[in-house]
């Protein structure tokens, strides 16, 4: 079975447009990135302005998350990130979501509603542990 990841975008970012996986700058998403290109077969970025991300897509810096977001915003975002995702997947991928519960909450239900094996393996973990994860994944 094929296994895909879904990484949360990072606050920190380059000045300039970029590729994606160059734009976002903070050290869990650096982390995240190297682990997900070391173990699984595709990975993408959840961007809270412009919803699934493809690693290589050339993307402008932008100021916007969505933790302040409405319930009703992040239901809608989820929708759009799921219709993506399902361009590039079918239910014989295993998905992997590194992200805070405000980009997973609404989206892992409907991953599982129509069958796809859902993973959190940092899920319940703090940030800084969340960190210590990655860092001991990585070998560091």
């Amino acid at each position: 079975m094929k296994s895909i990841a879904l990484i949360a975008c990072s606050k920190t970012k380059n000045k300039k447009p970029c590729c994606a996986k160059e734009l976002y700058t903070g050290d869990k998403f650096k982390k995240s990135r190297r682990y997900v290109e070391k173990v699984h077969d595709e990975w993408f970025i959840l961007s809270a302005l412009h919803g699934l991300v493809r690693p290589d897509e050339i993307i402008e810096p932008y100021d916007y998350t969505l933790k302040t977001a409405k319930k009703a915003e992040k239901e809608k975002w989820s929708q759009e990130v799921y219709s993506e995702l399902k361009n590039y997947i079918d239910n014989k991928y295993e998905v992997y979501i590194y992200a805070g519960d405000d980009y997973r909450k609404y989206l892992l239900p409907l991953l599982e509603k129509d069958g796809y094996k859902v993973k959190v393996p940092m899920k319940g973990l703090s940030q800084g542990h969340q960190n210590s994860w990655l860092k001991k994944q990585l070998g560091e």
